[in-house]
């Protein structure tokens, strides 16, 4: 239809040449990445390898207003403002680079979610809310940003799933009607919760040093002030000029750091210590709920257990 082939004459014509000049070979996989210096979107194909990658451009320059950025920034992360920059920097300018997971704690009106659409808006097209679950169907981890509102249980699988995306090299796309793929792993992750303990964590790889630290956990403050519903929008309108300067500078200076496992060093807080120290193992759990059930001793079954001396505190000690 479009080449305007009337008659089968002319449909075989088009359709040799589109098989001998335009065919390709084999296809690979579909690599997506931002790219910092686009002026605007664009494809690229190596012949032979049969991969496509797709550079996506940063969010325009719309107004230059860095200051606004860096008081808000301030407002919100406090003395690990810097550590923010530095994800932020590292997160605009490559791809395929490890960086911690952000876990962003606080009741309603902390400005979590204005901070993630902040962080979206930076590449939109690669960027998504997520479930924050393992399903049958992966097309999220073509992504370069991926964000979890309020859906990540505190669950030992969903951990493994969590450290699986965050630190796997290559990723499996899984997508309704076609086979199973591989891609190279670009995702970063950021979650937002109310909770206390908005993840599982393993209590026994609680880190020790901050070059070694795959989360960042942080309990954000409470807004001040009037809300302005157009902040949001402020924020964005600025951050295409905050990236292509402050950012740039930030960027330069963490290309020295050496020896971080995830690119740059992670402020051990307060926050992350007490969520190792309130996470139990799957063992812990379960010796929990016996605990439970031996102090009220309600349940007949274990009760008879409790009456022949079986789980008595002097034995339990012992173990």
């Amino acid at each position: 239809m479009l080449t305007g082939a009337s008659d089968e004459k002319l449909k075989g014509e088009h359709y040799d040449y589109l098989v001998k000049h335009k065919h390709i070979s084999h296809l690979k996989r579909v690599d997506h990445i931002g790219d910092i210096a686009a002026d605007r979107s664009f494809h690229r194909y190596a012949t032979g390898e049969g991969i496509f990658t797709i550079h996506y451009a940063p969010r325009s320059v719309q107004i230059a207003d860095n200051a606004f950025i860096d008081t808000w920034l301030a407002q919100m992360f406090g003395e690990h403002t810097d550590f923010i920059k530095q994800w932020l920097a590292v997160y605009a300018y490559t791809n395929y680079q490890k960086l911690p997971t952000l876990i962003l704690k606080g009741d309603r009106g902390t400005g979590k979610n204005t901070f993630a659409d902040a962080v979206m808006s930076i590449y939109p097209s690669i960027s998504q809310y997520w479930h924050g679950e393992d399903k049958n169907f992966t097309p999220e981890v073509q992504k370069k940003l991926l964000i979890a509102d309020e859906s990540v249980g505190a669950n030992e699988k969903q951990y493994r799933m969590l450290k699986q995306r965050s630190g796997q090299k290559m990723a499996v796309v899984n997508q309704k009607f076609l086979p199973e793929y591989s891609v190279r792993n670009n995702m970063n992750i950021i979650i937002l919760s109310n909770d206390q303990t908005p993840v599982f964590v393993q209590k026994d790889e609680e880190p020790t040093s901050e070059r070694n630290n795959q989360f960042f956990v942080y309990t954000m403050p409470k807004l001040r002030g009037a809300i302005d519903p157009s902040f949001g929008e402020k924020i964005e309108a600025r951050i295409g000029h905050y990236l292509r300067t402050e950012l740039k500078k930030v960027y330069e200076e963490t290309r020295s750091l050496n020896g971080c496992r995830y690119s740059i060093p992670v402020p051990i807080t307060p926050e992350e210590r007490a969520l190792f120290n309130m996470n139990m193992t799957g063992l812990e759990a379960e010796v929990q709920k016996i605990m439970q059930k031996m102090v009220t001793q309600t349940d007949p079954v274990m009760l008879a257990f409790f009456n022949e001396g079986y789980f008595r505190p002097g034995s339990w000690m012992t173990l």
